[in-house]
């Protein structure tokens, strides 16, 4: 949520808005007006805007944001990375996935560059491989799971430095993106997916960035 988005949606007049992270990220002591954060909630709720936050019910989700972004790169899902639970496999945080024939880890970066237009990095050996591991978002912390699971290759964003060194040491190729650039490829899906479902609903994608701005020379 940001304050462009929210002036859109008063601009457009939309009644309820989709977000995948939380309007609520952060605990609060408190609701003010002077306040750059907390101003932008007193706006919506003195107008009766709705906003509903999916977040990681949808990560975990079939057919969600890991799933989708797996997808579209040309991988077939094998199971959750971190089930919910024993009985349910493939609901959970994180896809194990596979394609039939062998893909480089630097031809996979390509192909998401591709997707979510915006710079993709590569961390450890370039190899081709053909089981990897994919969390859309920050996915640092599912690290042990991928290893648990056998996965060649991760392909997440947002890893921090350190990180990105002690998979070098382990021999784990990873793929690693923009955080943003990796969820919001799915907003596209869900408009589609939603417009399908209900055809007399006016639906419109507001067209955001990354905090992060590339600079080329």
């Amino acid at each position: 949520m940001t304050a462009e988005v929210v002036d859109w949606l008063f601009s457009e007049e939309i009644d309820c808005l989709l977000t995948h992270h939380p309007l609520f990220f952060r605990p609060l002591k408190s609701l003010r007006e002077d306040d750059p954060w907390t101003q932008l909630i007193v706006r919506l709720i003195r107008a009766e805007k709705v906003v509903i936050s999916y977040h990681t019910n949808l990560d975990a989700a079939p057919g969600g944001v890991t799933e989708v972004l797996a997808e579209a790169l040309g991988f077939k899902c094998e199971k959750a990375l971190k089930p919910v639970s024993p009985d349910l496999p493939k609901i959970g945080l994180g896809r194990m996935a596979y394609v039939e024939f062998p893909i480089s880890v630097s031809e996979i970066a390509r192909k998401l560059a591709s997707l979510i237009h915006f710079p993709v990095f590569t961390v450890g050996p370039d190899r081709k491989v053909k089981r990897v591991a994919i969390c859309a978002g920050s996915g640092a912390g599912l690290i042990p799971k991928v290893l648990q699971n056998g996965a060649e290759a991760y392909i997440t964003g947002e890893v921090k430095h350190h990180v990105a060194r002690d998979v070098e040491l382990v021999g784990l190729s990873m793929v690693v993106a923009d955080h943003y650039a990796m969820e919001v490829y799915f907003l596209k899906n869900l408009k589609e997916r939603l417009a399908a479902r209900f055809p007399g609903l006016k639906i419109s994608l507001f067209k955001g960035r990354s905090p992060f701005h590339p600079v080329t020379n």
